[in-house]
């Protein structure tokens, strides 16, 4: 049984954490309501993600799903200008 849980993205790590939502509505699918949302709360998960790996040298997410975040955000600026 899939608990929805994604193993920690380091070797040596042993914190488990929530597998990204693969139902996020689409870019191209946005409300501008709902872009302006969507940039706040990816603001917020880069910054935690950028602090836990520069200052912290404790990442949590892998460079792949960081990635997908980065170009999630680069994706929404560039459809709401």
């Amino acid at each position: 049984m899939d608990s929805g849980l994604a193993p920690a993205a380091r070797p040596g790590m042993t914190q488990y954490m929530r597998a990204p939502d693969a139902s996020k509505i689409p870019v191209a699918e946005l409300t501008q309501a709902q872009a302006k949302a969507e940039l706040k709360r990816l603001a917020a998960e880069i910054g935690a993600h950028d602090r836990r790996y520069y200052q912290d040298d404790a990442p949590r997410v892998s460079d792949a799903a960081y990635d997908a975040l980065r170009r999630r955000n680069e994706e929404i600026e560039a459809r709401f200008p």
